[in-house]
């Protein structure tokens, strides 16, 4: 009798933990914060587990983690804490290609997707940009430069978005590009892009029901890209290094 009321105890304590457990550490998946040790595999793998899981946060804390192209996936929050960097690798088979192009973190046709925290989001368009300058002079990729250079982020009909408190540093091509989003806030942002030519902010298209507050945006191309289907319900202290508006 006292084994099976410890058995039901144990049953019960499982149970909730796995109703309230909804917060998992990154290092838990093996993901090693190094800066050189790549971490793609690990990182996809517990984006996968909590999704299957119904949903939950993926925290990173201090340390820089290297990684190639991430999908992210429904009712999953990334969280970066202050220290936290996920670092694009520089190898450019190492990225995921949507109908939008190339990017390091892609999504389509998801809901309740959050990346959030005091981190960093960061590209190595320098070390990138060679790499990609050397495949087109071996004949490995042929084409315009322009046609592989990648995006940060690229979501594509998906619904329910947040962005929050995320530095965004060095994409080649874009920071962000949303394609036939709905209900996309973004918030609390700072994305710098100024070392590479024509590096964009954010770009925008065929999206409803956008909110932009609080967002820093200094890039050598466009800041923000918004096509005219588009349609922004709220833009507050959204601006450039001059302290003009992005719009």
């Amino acid at each position: 009798m006292k084994n099976l009321l410890l058995l039901l105890l144990t049953l019960t304590c499982l149970k909730s933990a796995g109703a309230y457990g909804q917060e998992y550490n990154a290092s838990q998946f093996g993901c090693l914060s190094d800066g050189k040790h790549t971490n793609t595999s690990s990182i996809q793998y517990a984006i996968d587990f909590i999704a299957e899981k119904g949903g939950g946060k993926l925290h990173f804390y201090v340390g820089r983690y290297l990684t190639g192209g991430i999908q992210l996936k429904s009712n999953v929050t990334i969280v970066l804490h202050e220290g936290a960097a996920l670092v694009a690798s520089p190898n450019f088979y190492d990225y995921l290609k949507d109908e939008q192009g190339y990017s390091l973190i892609v999504g389509d046709k998801l809901s309740q997707v959050k990346i959030e925290g005091q981190g960093v989001i960061q590209g190595q368009d320098s070390l990138l940009q060679r790499n990609l300058l050397s495949l087109l002079e071996k004949g490995y990729i042929k084409g315009n430069i322009q046609d592989f250079q990648p995006t940060l982020l690229s979501l594509t009909n998906c619904k329910d978005v947040q962005v929050d408190g995320i530095f965004w540093n060095n994409a080649l091509k874009a920071a962000q590009q949303y394609t036939r989003v709905q209900n996309l806030s973004l918030t609390n942002l700072n994305i710098k892009g100024e070392q590479q030519a024509n590096a964009k902010g954010i770009i925008i298209k065929e999206s409803k029901g956008l909110t932009l507050s609080n967002i820093y945006i200094d890039t050598s191309g466009k800041p923000f890209e918004k096509d005219s289907t588009s349609e922004l319900i709220k833009v507050e202290k959204a601006i450039l290094p001059s302290g003009k508006s992005i719009l």
